[in-house]
C-alpha cells in the first residue's frame, strides 16, 4: 500500500496574522463604504441640479401664469367694453330703423 505524504499540521494563526486578516477585511469594508457613499453623494449632486433647474422653471411658469392672467383680465374688460358699445350701436340702429 502506497503511503499518502503526510501533511503537516497547520499550525494555529498567531495573533498578528489575525490582526492583519481583520485590518484586511476593515480595509475592503471601509472602500465599499467609500464607494457607495460616493456614488450617494454623485446622486445627491444630481438630484440638486434636478431641484435648481425646477424651481427656475417654476419660476419661469409663475411669471408666464401671471403675465397670462393679466392679458386674460385685459381681453375680458376690452369684451365687456365692446359688447357695451354694440349694444348702444344696436339700439341706434333700432331707433333709426323706426324712424324710416
Amino acid at each position: 500500500m502506497a503511503s499518502m505524504p503526510h501533511e503537516a499540521p497547520s499550525k494555529p494563526a498567531e495573533p498578528l496574522d489575525l490582526a492583519l486578516a481583520r485590518l484586511d477585511g476593515a480595509i475592503i469594508a471601509l472602500r465599499r463604504a467609500v464607494a457607495v457613499r460616493e456614488a450617494a453623494d454623485g446622486d445627491t449632486a444630481h438630484t440638486q441640479d434636478d431641484l435648481a433647474r425646477l424651481e427656475r422653471d417654476r419660476a419661469d411658469l409663475a411669471e408666464r401664469l401671471d403675465a397670462a392672467e393679466g392679458r386674460a383680465d385685459r381681453l375680458r374688460e376690452a369684451n365687456a367694453e365692446v359688447a357695451k358699445r354694440l349694444v348702444r350701436v344696436m339700439e341706434l340702429v333700432r331707433r333709426m330703423d323706426r324712424g324710416l
